[in-house]
């Protein structure tokens, strides 16, 4: 199941320790929101905390806080938004990290599983020619598995039909992998779109929306890790015991990670 980023941000955020999320329901201004069960803290409680509007509206929106007041839970925060928030913006807030370090942080996770971190991939950009039987292969493919010539209706493949035999082409690897086509066997017309299917590595996590099906335990576990080991010359917080505890446990979920790679592999 694929979890977003603000998800994930969100998630980290109260693995971090002392976080708060919700919806915002009164005081609601360009700069300003209220949340009924903050009224449970004093005056000036959340000074200073990151925090970000993962949907809604307002989504992918980093503020900080400038004031609080506990009579209704108000928070004041900036830079002021262009319209008032929305009882529809789901956001979190944390003290010591910001959204852009979290993101940050699950962004090199993901780099960090690799071969673990693979998504499936369609591309239908290539156009065929008759006398053609050598392509480029996009960009962000790892594995091939299944290429397809559009049928003589646009945009519809033939899983049976339109299906070239994987014995009359392969993957030719370099520094610009290609697809070669035998020529013997292959009959190709010109116009036609070439369906490539296979995997790619997972793309990087930009927008809250943007979504990943890498395992969330995985990606929690080893960007604390990461958030810890960047602060490691920190005096006060043990950074390089968590950093230490959370790599032991992001190894042990690694190791659970199961995406078997399919097909002719691009590169490498």
């Amino acid at each position: 199941m694929a979890t977003s980023l603000g998800e994930l941000c969100e998630a980290l955020a109260g693995l971090m320790g002392e976080a708060q999320t919700g919806a915002p329901a009164n005081e609601r201004t360009v700069k300003t929101f209220g949340l009924p069960k903050l009224s449970l803290y004093e005056d000036d409680y959340f000074n200073d905390w990151n925090g970000r509007f993962r949907d809604g509206t307002h989504r992918d929106t980093s503020f900080v806080v400038t004031d609080f007041t506990q009579t209704g839970g108000k928070v004041e925060f900036g830079p002021s938004l262009a319209t008032p928030v929305a009882t529809s913006d789901l956001f979190y807030m944390l003290p010591d990290w910001t959204p852009e370090e979290l993101i940050a942080s699950i962004n090199r996770a993901i780099d960090e599983a690799g071969a673990l971190a693979l998504e499936s991939k369609v591309d239908e950009t290539i156009t065929l020619g008759s006398s053609t039987f050598e392509y480029v292969i996009p960009a962000a493919f790892a594995y091939i598995k299944d290429l397809y010539q559009e049928s003589g209706t646009a945009g519809r493949y033939s899983q049976t039909s339109d299906r070239f035999d994987e014995r009359h082409w392969s993957v030719l690897r370099g520094s610009q992998p290609r697809i070669q086509f035998n020529p013997t066997y292959v009959s190709l017309t010109t116009g036609r779109h070439l369906r490539i299917v296979g995997q790619g590595a997972q793309a990087k996590l930009v927008k809250d929306e943007d979504t990943t099906n890498v395992s969330v335990s995985y990606l929690l576990f080893q960007a604390r890790a990461f958030l810890h080991f960047a602060r490691i010359g920190e005096l006060g917080d043990e950074h390089d015991k968590k950093a230490a505890a959370f790599q032991i446990l992001a190894d042990r979920a690694r190791n659970n990670i199961t995406v078997r790679p399919e097909g002719q592999k691009v590169a490498g």
